[in-house]
């Protein structure tokens, strides 16, 4: 039998071995008298990270530190999908796997474990996979599910009541694409694209810009808004989009004029090798607006002129690490 599961790390275990090697490996002896020892396994959350089919084993192995890497930050239970690449069935083919990692800060005492439980099963038992993934949840904690090429259709078929349970859903358009709009999200606000979350310093970036100005400066006379994209930032450029076009129409809520954009659009750029993302506002009249970032550096330019004179700037732009889009995505 051949499963993602075998290019992760960890002790391979039969799956009803799993919990009971889970309790043994925290298990700590306490002599009366002795001070008692300092609690380093303090999870805050469950997280699921559930692979489709179509995950490559180097896909999953960068998921899997990913989410290690997170649970550095925010102590978490993880529990990793894997599904067989063959056609198979039955409890007795199902794999196990238990992985453990602590960490050590400033101070010797300062130190806390997290834990992935990992789940090799079969495509032809979706039932029994919730049922063994309410098994392994830790109780009385918050669940959060991560998708990663798992197909919307199976998920419309198998996954929904379960997904109404968890309290944030992740996925990254950049590798889903637009597929995962045919899900019908028990609870869409619970939602968040990673490929959002990565925007998060243009977001708030941008945004401190825009707020200087009046909402009725932004909104008069704005014809056009379209956002340019490297061949790599295209799931970044239609958040971007989708985000800027909330702000206008939330300023057009607060002011006395009219937004009247006859196009948003996102565009390939063209024949420059330097600029990953380019946001352009056409207006009638001398009014502009313009922003790139670059790829290679933590920086941005801007060029903008709301009819008070010209404003023309340099901006530095926070990276955003795999772990940070996912912390952002599961707390905001």
């Amino acid at each position: 039998m051949t499963s993602l599961i075998d290019s992760l790390p960890g002790l391979s275990l039969p799956v009803a071995d799993v919990t009971d090697a889970l309790a043994r490996m925290w298990h700590v002896d306490f002599v009366e008298g002795q001070e008692e020892p300092p609690e380093f396994r303090a999870s805050q959350m469950n997280l699921i990270l559930h692979f489709g089919l179509d995950t490559s084993k180097e896909e999953a192995l960068e998921r899997f530190d990913t989410a290690m890497s997170f649970g550095e930050r925010h102590p978490c239970r993880i529990i990793i999908l894997c599904p067989d690449i063959e056609e198979t069935s039955g409890d007795e083919l199902l794999e196990g796997k238990l992985f453990s990692q602590c960490y050590i800060g400033s101070d010797r005492e300062d130190r806390f474990c997290c834990e992935a439980l990992m789940l090799s099963y079969p495509r032809t038992e979706p039932g029994f996979l919730k049922n063994q993934v309410s098994i392994w949840l830790e109780g009385g904690l918050p669940t959060c599910y991560w998708s990663n090429r798992v197909p919307a259709q199976r998920i419309n078929d198998y996954y929904l009541t379960f997904l109404k349970t968890c309290r944030k859903v992740v996925y990254d358009s950049a590798i889903e694409g637009d597929a995962y709009e045919a899900v019908n999200w028990p609870n869409p606000q619970a939602v968040c694209d990673l490929a959002h979350a990565r925007t998060l310093p243009m977001r708030q970036l941008l945004g401190q810009f825009y707020s200087a100005f009046h909402p009725s400066v932004l909104v008069e006379g704005l014809k056009e808004v379209t956002i340019r994209h490297s061949a790599d930032k295209l799931s970044e450029a239609k958040n971007l989009l989708a985000w800027t076009r909330s702000c206008l129409q939330e300023c057009e809520r607060c002011c006395d004029a009219k937004l009247e954009v006859s196009r948003f659009a996102t565009e390939p750029i063209e024949g420059n090798d330097e600029t990953s993302i380019e946001i352009e506002w056409t207006f009638e009249g001398k009014k502009h607006f313009q922003w790139s970032a670059r790829k290679s550096f933590p920086m941005s330019t801007l060029r903008a002129d709301f009819g008070s004179g010209r404003n023309d700037r340099i901006m530095h732009i926070k990276h955003v690490t795999a772990v940070d889009a996912l912390a952002e995505a599961l707390f905001s």
